[in-house]
């Protein structure tokens, strides 16, 4: 199938889980996590990048009524290359330094259906996820010196996007755990909240997309060219976080 069929089925696709989540969301008590990740170029990808890419995620999920699925949504943040060199500002006035930085970035976001084992104090999970992930490469002019760190100038030298989807799977360990109960329209809830550990790993397939790597900008004198990679963008991501019930 094309990308651009991908991309139709996956419009849908997020669609009909934003109604679900809308809707689980409603019903009982969301649990939000935070992940440090570590990403391995897999595939076409790993052949243009052999650098592993470090960042981190979000993310907040909600149960879908009595069943054992949780439906929701991670926005994630990867670098996976990054480049610095010092220079003159301008041919004019070569006294004046600064520092030139090079970062190559994915931003990823997905929603997720999760299947959670019954267990209260440790959980194992299988989930499929959709979404897409936004591949930029930014510079950045930082002054050097008193003020180093004080940036001057930035400018993106490529994006692009590819449609992402996959699975995943791992395990929650209860770390913490509180029961309380509560009284609605004269009726008694028990409301949980909790602490756990989460470790897992996913495989993100990836559509075709335009990305620079570290190396792709090279700089001859005051010419700049730079040569962009093409090829599916699969990586595979490990992680480990916390996560809250609420």
């Amino acid at each position: 199938m094309s990308d651009r069929g991908w991309g139709w089925r996956g419009a849908g696709v997020l669609t009909c889980l934003c109604v679900m989540f809308d809707t689980a969301a409603a019903q009982k008590s969301l649990e939000f996590s935070v992940d440090p990740l570590i990403a391995f170029p897999a595939g076409e990808f790993r052949n243009n990048v052999p650098e592993n890419g470090i960042g981190a995620s979000v993310s907040l999920a909600a149960p879908i009524g009595g069943t054992p699925f949780m439906i929701g949504g991670e926005l994630g943040f990867l670098v996976y290359g990054y480049e610095s060199r010092k220079e003159p500002f301008s041919v004019a006035d070569p006294d004046f330094r600064v520092r030139q930085t090079t970062w190559n970035n994915i931003m990823q976001a997905h929603l997720f259906l999760r299947w959670l084992s019954a267990r209260e104090n440790v959980r194992f999970f299988f989930e499929g996820l959709v979404g897409f992930k936004y591949f930029f490469t930014d510079s950045h002019l930082v002054d050097v010196g008193y003020a180093e760190g004080y940036p001057i100038g930035k400018t993106t030298n490529l994006s692009d996007h590819a449609f992402s989807y996959g699975l995943g799977a791992g395990l929650s360990l209860r770390l913490r755990r509180q029961r309380e109960e509560s009284e609605v329209n004269g009726k008694r809830r028990k409301e949980r909240s909790g602490l756990l550990l989460e470790l897992g790993a996913r495989y993100l397939a990836g559509s075709r997309a335009d990305y620079l790597r570290k190396g792709s900008i090279e700089r001859v004198g005051e010419e700049v060219t730079w040569t962009a990679d093409h090829s599916r963008t699969s990586i595979v991501v490990p992680f480990i976080g916390i996560r809250w019930e609420f």
